[in-house]
């Protein structure tokens, strides 16, 4: 058996254990739990312990014999069971996009304290479980340089100042200034955006943190709407760009293409239509269309927009245009 599979069972082994604390298992149960003889299960048993975590045994009145955790037992002193220490542990690889920002910087640091309390064995237990579990973010960037603009926005929105901020558009070369509200930031694929209102378009706007310039951060208040909530709010467009005005987009897939999105959830409120000849149609309603532009575009000659027409003219535009730059 692979490496990694033996320590995510042993971790299995782990939650299984202190989930039934007050009980514990039979080695019949655990064997059940996870899928394993009695010989691999004493074998988990005898590494854990020897890493130092309390695994404990006793024969009740039935004459069986009952496997637990201890009540309170921890990995001293650190206040976590052996199962949230390794989540957390688990946790950095999710992390990675988070680089240089407060928020990697806090969790590097909480786990560093954590690992000076760990003994040697359970230390290394712990190292080695991690690589049960690889993750790998793409195009990963590293908030370092940006670290100040994010903390005076952070400031900013926690005390509800407003900011005036310096701003490139992707598609412009002017860095306009807007007196912002900043409502709230989120984390879409691998980057970091703040949501909020612009004085200057006198609408909601979502700014990418990269290309912010500057942020000068005002005693002037903002009152946050009692109506705005934020998931809500990102759940309307199908990605992070916010038009403002909700369409029903209907997208025809073909039969090559129908797998990988009938297993998905793409948008809250899509709905799909399955065709006798293996396609699908995936309808929903997002309030922005130039993600949707890039994903279509994405499958090729496998994906055909039925609706709006507006999103099918901007996609036929962009296959003829790069149908002639292959053609000179």
């Amino acid at each position: 058996m692979a490496r990694g599979n033996q320590f995510i069972r042993q971790w299995a082994l782990l939650k299984a254990l202190e989930s039934r604390r007050s009980g514990g298992l039979t080695i019949e149960e655990l064997c059940a739990e996870l899928e394993a003889n009695r010989r691999t299960v004493y074998r988990d048993i005898d590494v854990l312990r020897a890493a130092g975590f309390a695994v404990d045994k006793e024969t009740r009145e039935d004459g069986r014999v009952y496997y637990f955790v201890p009540q309170g037992a921890r990995t001293p002193p650190v206040p976590f069971t052996t199962a949230e220490l390794l989540a957390l542990y688990f946790s950095q690889g999710l992390l990675k996009p988070l680089e240089g920002t407060p928020f990697k910087q806090g969790i590097a640091s909480a786990l560093a304290k954590i690992e000076r309390t760990l003994p040697v064995h359970a230390l290394d237990f712990v190292g080695s479980a991690t690589q049960a579990l690889v993750l790998k973010p793409t195009a990963l960037k590293n908030y370092a340089a940006h670290a100040r603009t994010m903390e005076d926005l952070l400031t900013a929105s926690r005390e509800r100042r407003k900011v005036d901020v310096a701003y490139r558009a992707l598609n412009s070369d002017e860095v306009k200034v807007h007196r912002f509200h900043p409502f709230c930031s989120t984390l879409h694929d691998g980057s970091f955006y703040w949501i909020g209102w612009s004085e200057l378009r006198n609408a909601m706007r979502t700014f990418l943190l990269d290309r912010i310039q500057r942020v000068k951060v005002l005693d002037e208040k903002f009152v946050l709407p009692e109506d705005f909530d934020p998931e809500a709010f990102l759940e309307e467009s199908f990605g992070i760009t916010h038009e403002g005005k909700t369409e029903t987009v209907r997208i025809a897939f073909s039969r090559a293409a129908a797998r990988p999105i009938l297993e998905r959830t793409w948008h809250p409120s899509q709905r799909i239509e399955k065709r006798a000849d293996g396609s699908v149609v995936l309808t929903m309603e997002s309030a922005g269309l130039e993600e949707i532009v890039r994903w279509v575009l994405s499958y090729g000659a496998d994906a055909k927009v039925l609706a709006p027409a507006s999103l099918a003219e901007r996609v036929r535009k962009a296959h003829a245009e790069a149908a002639k730059r292959y053609s000179s």
